[in-house]
């Protein structure tokens, strides 16, 4: 290949080399040919491969989530707004349970209570 050129600027320049080819002299002294796959990539294909090294935003209205990731987690916050229901115990007493079963009771007695399983109004329809 060619003889190692220092480049002229700390990102690199493009040099004629003593083979008479121009070649792109990068970073540390690293040689590119025009000839170089990295030289012949398209504008598309290095915005790609510098999006998934360095994670930036594709150009061109490309969706990809970084908003959403952007916001804080959720989580915390509907755990802490919803209260876990109390259990039973010595102390603490259900009265709407309590009043809710009472009422129940009353209406079975009285012969208004719910239907028994595969007993109600949409089974009777169709005879």
């Amino acid at each position: 290949g060619p003889s190692p050129i220092a480049p002229d600027e700390p990102d690199g320049c493009w040099k004629q080399a003593e083979d008479k080819k121009v070649v792109w002299i990068g970073m540390f002294g690293r040689v590119f040919s025009s000839t170089s796959r990295l030289l012949q990539a398209s504008t598309k294909e290095i915005a790609d491969a510098a999006h998934r090294i360095f994670g930036t935003v594709p150009a061109g209205g490309v969706s990809t989530g970084r908003k959403v990731l952007k916001q804080g987690l959720k989580g915390e916050k509907l755990n802490d707004w919803y209260v876990a229901p109390l259990k039973e115990d010595g102390v603490y007493v259900n009265f709407d349970r309590i009043y809710h079963e009472q009422k129940l009771q009353r209406m079975k007695r009285r012969g208004k209570g719910p239907p028994k399983k595969g007993q109600g109004k949409r089974a009777s329809k169709g005879k």
